[in-house]
Order: C-alpha cells, then structure tokens, then sequence
C-alpha cells in the first residue's frame, strides 16, 4: 500500500485580505509558521522515504519544519506548484469573480494569461502517476497548495476535476490518500494536526 499525506501550506500575509497569489511568490506569516510548526508535530516520527514540495515559498517554509521533524530533505517539484492565475494574480477573489462576470475571461472561464483547469488537473496527475508507479509501497508526504489538492483529491472520492467546488483544504490542514495497486482512496481529508493526532496517529 502507498500512502501519500497531502499538506497544503500555512497561512501567508495575504490570506486576510484574500487575494489570489496563484505563482507569485508569497510567505508565511507569523501564523503560518504556527501551522507549518504543528504539522511538524504531527509528523515526528513518521518513516517516510521522500518529502516533495511545490517550489514556492509558501510550500518550501512549511515543508522545511516537517522534513527536520522526520529526517528527510525536502524535493521540490513545479508539479506541485499551484496553478497559474495569469493577469488575476493578485486580485481579491471578489475583483476576480468582478473580471468574470464580466466576461473578461478564457474560453474554460479561467484567467487570461492562465493556467486552464484541464492543464492543472494534467500535471497533477502526471505527479500522483509518478508516487503510485515510481514510490509503490512507500509513504510519502507532499507539501503543495489548494488548487493541487483539490486535484489530487477529486480523483480518490470519484468526482470530475471539472467540480472545482468538490474538494477543499484549509491552511495547515492534513489528508492521508492510499493507492492499492489500482487507484487512489481516501483515508482522511482537510485534517488540522490536532484533530489528526487524535483520529489518524502516525505511530
């Protein structure tokens, strides 16, 4: 059995003002750091053989506690970077859905400029390809963002990558995903290290 935890990244400094970072290249704030040290927690102890993370910040200064914790580097991956916003990076999500009502969008309604949902839903596939293949037998850990997750997710619980609305992660959160030989299944989703400590202890 392969078992994947997924981690989406702590909270950054433009969270409260909910802006959509996209690919631009944002850090944790003081509380995110309080999330990457409680996943870290979470995680002492646990034998892994690999950490991949996404390359932005974010992702690499939540990983980076959680690999001290369990003794393995870090390998960061663009596959696990979160997809592209185009002119909307750095929008508010209420300028964005502004642009999208008003019709100044893509063919797919993504953003100009952007990255498609189809092309986020490849590339992470392409990753979860390669850990159920490449990494059979071993646990793992993935360090990345919401709009990663969400594709990652949807697949194990047997909803089209086209319901954006059907998966979430919250910052700081935890998911445990298992692949049996045939596909991916879900153990646990949108955990805070607490709650996960209690119900799904990794020793």
């Amino acid at each position: 059995m392969t078992r994947l935890y997924v981690v989406r990244h702590g909270e950054t400094y433009w969270e409260p003002e909910n802006r959509l970072k996209g690919q631009l290249d944002v850090g944790l704030s003081p509380r995110g750091r309080e999330h990457a040290a409680a996943l870290a927690g979470y995680f002492r102890g646990l034998r892994v053989s690999a950490i991949y993370c996404a390359t932005l910040t974010r992702a690499r200064q939540t990983a980076e506690p959680i690999a001290a914790a369990v003794g393995c580097a870090p390998l960061a991956t663009p596959l696990l970077d979160e997809r592209q916003w185009g002119i909307w990076q750095g929008l508010t999500a209420d300028e964005a859905r502004r642009e999208r009502a008003a019709g100044r969008v893509w063919h797919d309604r993504s953003a100009p400029l952007g990255e498609g949902w189809r092309s986020l839903a490849r590339r992470v596939g392409w990753f979860m390809e390669l850990v159920a293949r490449g990494r059979a037998g071993e646990t793992l850990i993935a360090v990345t963002h919401g709009g990663v997750i969400k594709d990652m997710v949807l697949p194990a619980i047997g909803v089209s990558p086209a319901n954006r609305t059907g998966a979430y992660a919250d910052l700081g959160s935890v998911s445990l995903l298992e692949h049996d030989g045939r596909e991916w299944r879900p153990v646990f989703l949108n955990a805070d290290p607490q709650q996960a400590a209690r119900e799904w202890p990794v020793g």
